[in-house]
């Protein structure tokens, strides 16, 4: 594993991709089998660097050709770790995990890559065969996190199949072990929205059995938060920033103001408890998101679009014989006055915090954007304003100002500050 400090971390220039493409191949096998479980977790982050410096530079030498598709670097990339991923296809348990565990490593780095690899028929196949015949932890551990990754992709999602998505829901169900059936969570939560989001509005005659299935997610990931078991905090807070962007949903959290309260806390650990762990940049992501997510308020509309807007909700009246009511509760529940309220919750429950501490610990542009927006939603309601300035938001404004953007737009963003004060 000592190989992997002596790989480059900086992408290729377009004069040297061509030899950087021929040379990391031979070292394939120490950057992949790092992401298997069991592996040294410091070593993780820079095989993450490697592999991300390797992708940018292939397409960085091979641009897109316009609509092709795949681009080329996309092929060179799939064809590159073609070996690696074809771990999955061999009778050895270990060769199967560095297969399962790299893939799913990919994903978060070069999805498109991923998918095409994913999609191919003898790793479907033997996806298959595995579920089918390997009962170990990590087998289905890493089966589950994989299927999670492709389930946030519509072109992975198609080609899943059934037996997968049946093994995932009998899984969740049946289950003990808590790092399993988180993965298998999170994976059944983004199926569920992605394959909300590609049916037709023809099939989404299903809303109230929907709701019922949200309802039982977001308790089954709200249990898994309060255990306490570090190992499944980040997947359930995912899970729960998925499910999150459903009214519904995000009512049925702000009311759980005990939950929310728990969490910030988990977030955000008090000073005076010196054994706190330092919480992870993608558990705190997670709970960013959720606070952006649960606080959002709908887009102001100018006159035309809200008249366009009023013929639309007319047209899907007259194509209806009856109202729905899910959906005429979701629309209230994105009224101004419910995410006002949600808004306020959220500061009470220690909000804030959570916030500061999450840009603290995970200075990323990502980060910045996210925890920006959360506070952005927040000081809409002007009660909200004093404790935001109170906890620190401003100066946590100021600095993602000044690292986020240029002098020039800093001068032009100045007006906006002022509803802080106003």
């Amino acid at each position: 594993m000592a190989i992997l400090e002596e790989l480059p971390v900086e992408p290729p220039t377009a004069q040297s991709s061509s030899s950087f493409i021929e040379e990391l191949p031979e070292e394939l096998s120490y950057l992949t089998t790092s992401f298997a479980p069991g592996q040294d977790p410091k070593l993780r982050p820079k095989a993450y660097l490697v592999l991300s410096s390797f992708c940018q530079g292939v397409r960085t030498s091979l641009p897109s050709r316009g609509d092709s598709d795949p681009d080329p670097a996309t092929e060179r990339l799939a064809k590159v770790f073609t070996p690696a991923v074809d771990n999955i296809t061999e009778p050895d348990e270990s060769a199967i995990v560095v297969g399962l565990s790299f893939l799913s490593a990919l994903f978060q780095v070069d999805w498109k890559s991923a998918a095409v690899l994913f999609a191919q028929e003898r790793i479907i196949t033997a996806l298959t065969d595995v579920i089918d015949l390997y009962t170990s932890n990590n087998v289905r551990i890493e089966c589950a996190r994989l299927l999670s990754q492709a389930s946030g992709h519509k072109s992975c999602r198609v080609v899943i199949p059934v037996d997968c998505i049946k093994w995932l829901e009998s899984t969740l169900s049946r289950t003990d072990d808590v790092a399993l059936r988180s993965s298998v969570a999170i994976a059944v939560v983004k199926l569920s929205r992605g394959t909300k989001s590609d049916v037709t509005d023809a099939a989404k005659t299903h809303s109230t059995d929907s709701r019922g299935a949200d309802r039982l997610l977001v308790n089954l990931m709200k249990n898994l938060v309060v255990g306490g078991e570090k190992d499944s905090l980040a997947d359930a807070v995912e899970g729960l920033s998925y499910l999150s962007v459903e009214p519904p949903v995000k009512e049925m959290l702000a009311e759980d103001e005990a939950f929310l309260t728990h969490l910030f806390r988990l977030a955000a650990p008090r000073n005076g408890n010196p054994s706190a762990e330092q919480p992870s940049h993608t558990f705190l992501y997670g709970v960013v998101m959720l606070v952006s997510n649960i606080s959002m308020y709908r887009p102001r509309l100018s006159a035309e679009d809200m008249q366009l807007e009023k013929l639309r909700r007319m047209a899907k009246a007259g194509n209806n014989s009856s109202p729905n009511a899910v959906n005429k509760a979701a629309d209230t529940f994105e009224s101004d006055e419910h995410v006002k309220q949600r808004g306020r919750k959220i500061v009470q429950c220690g909000g804030l915090d959570a916030l500061i501490t999450a840009l603290r610990v995970g200075d990323s542009e990502g980060m910045r954007a996210a925890v920006s927006g959360a506070l952005f939603n927040l000081v809409e309601d002007k009660e909200n304003r004093g404790r935001v300035l109170q906890s620190g938001g401003a100066r946590t404004l100021v600095e993602i100002i000044r690292k986020s953007i240029s002098t020039s737009a800093i001068q032009d963003a100045e007006p906006d500050a002022s509803v802080l004060t106003a």
